[in-house]
């Protein structure tokens, strides 16, 4: 199922989700501090981390900090108290995945954690697949050699370099997020975010709450704060698939935004 890391220095909190957590089949280590969680994801190195904000010492983002330069594809998911949020959005900037705010309810929580996981794993594999294609030239060599193809890889090196927006045209399934992902990967934003959003599959209704997030209670149904996709892509590429599906007002914002 996976390893996760507990790092609370409420004991009390550490009991309660090590017993939720090992119940679903998890392996569970725990800390009450900075120094005793950088010391178990070294020797354990854990998949995940569920990471109190407010700890003695060290306190949570110093701990996050620590955590991604041993090793940036562990998940952290941050536990903060209602008047953290500010903390934990400053988390989420500092590379964390995702936040609870205390109390939260146990079925939530464990429906986050598996889909973080979840997240990962496919990320690794996703991951292994395109360092083997990059390695070998094959992302170019699966393409083709025709001309058209050919211009194609040329206007990429070109672009690449830039801090240029860039349209990229084609009919559905040409590949388009292909050509998006090989722009990233030759920039010097590689190392940043590359977030892929489909803006054909958001519904009208929630389109600026996904690009650009919003406050917990700003509408029916916030209960927590969201990051959108402006955000998580910060310093790296936003990629928006089938952008003129988007409702003629929210292509007008989005375009004030890129601007």
């Amino acid at each position: 199922m996976g390893k996760i890391l507990i790092v609370d220095d409420n004991k009390d909190m550490q009991f309660l989700l090590s017993n939720i957590l090992r119940e679903e089949g998890y392996e569970i280590f725990s800390a009450g501090n900075g120094n005793r969680a950088i010391e178990i994801v070294k020797r354990n190195e854990p998949d995940l981390v569920l990471l109190d904000i407010r700890l003695p010492g060290m306190d949570g983002l110093q701990i996050l900090e620590k955590v991604r330069k041993i090793d940036k594809d562990i998940i952290v998911i941050m536990i903060t108290a209602f008047g953290d949020v500010k903390s934990a959005v400053q988390a989420m900037k500092l590379g964390a995945h995702d936040y609870v705010t205390k109390p939260f309810d146990n079925e939530e929580l464990s429906l986050i954690i598996s889909k973080a996981l979840n997240t990962r794993y496919l990320s690794k594999e996703v991951d292994s697949l395109r360092k083997q294609l990059t390695e070998k030239g094959e992302i170019e060599k699966t393409m083709g050699k025709s001309d058209v193809i050919k211009k194609v890889i040329k206007q990429v090196e070109l672009i690449s370099p830039t801090n240029m927006s860039v349209i990229i045209q084609g009919k559905s399934g040409t590949g388009k997020e292909v050509i998006a992902r090989m722009i990233h990967h030759k920039s010097l934003r590689k190392k940043k975010p590359f977030i892929a959003i489909d803006c054909g599959a958001i519904p009208d209704t929630l389109v600026e709450s996904e690009l650009f997030g919003h406050e917990k209670g700003a509408f029916t149904g916030s209960y927590s704060q969201k990051i959108g996709k402006f955000e998580q892509a910060d310093e790296g590429t936003l990629f928006l698939d089938e952008l003129t599906n988007l409702p003629l007002e929210a292509q007008a914002n989005l375009l004030r935004a890129i601007e």
